[in-house]
């Protein structure tokens, strides 16, 4: 009888244990996604797309910039705006307003780069050729021990 009572209190036991450790399985969305974890070309990880008759705050914005504001004869808030932003770099002398501007009308500065591949056995074969003997020695015999 005792132990019967055992295994009962047993079973309670782990079938909390079991309700504790329930874990929730992820919802098969369809979406496909490679080893990595990255969407499989040619699916979408939002299938749906945008909700139709969602406007973007970019539009709204927009849209409001070329409102004319109550009371001002013609001048819409894109024209006060553009007005506020000069006076703030002339004016004031703001660096970064003129900085700003400069950006948006001539665009961000470019820089060309030419880049060369190197081959980095030849680079290596290079620097050992200009070091001295007792450091090349050291090098190669590390080199040999380790198998390269």
């Amino acid at each position: 009888m005792i132990e019967e009572k055992k295994e009962n209190v047993e079973e309670v036991k782990k079938e909390e244990v079991k309700e504790e450790v329930k874990e929730e399985k992820p919802k098969n969305t369809g979406i496909i996604k490679d080893s990595k974890g990255r969407f499989v070309k040619g699916f979408s990880g939002n299938p749906a797309g945008k909700p139709p008759g969602s406007i973007s705050l970019v539009a709204i914005l927009k849209k409001e910039l070329q409102r004319c504001p109550e009371g001002q004869n013609k001048k819409t808030y894109a024209d006060m705006l553009v007005r506020r932003i000069l006076k703030e770099a002339i004016e004031n002398g703001s660096n970064a307003q003129i900085k700003n501007i400069l950006n948006y009308v001539e665009g961000l500065p470019t820089f060309n780069a030419k880049i060369e591949t190197v081959h980095p056995e030849a680079e290596f074969s290079e620097a050992v050729n200009n070091i001295d003997e007792q450091t090349r020695a050291k090098l190669l015999s590390i080199l040999e021990e380790s198998g390269n």
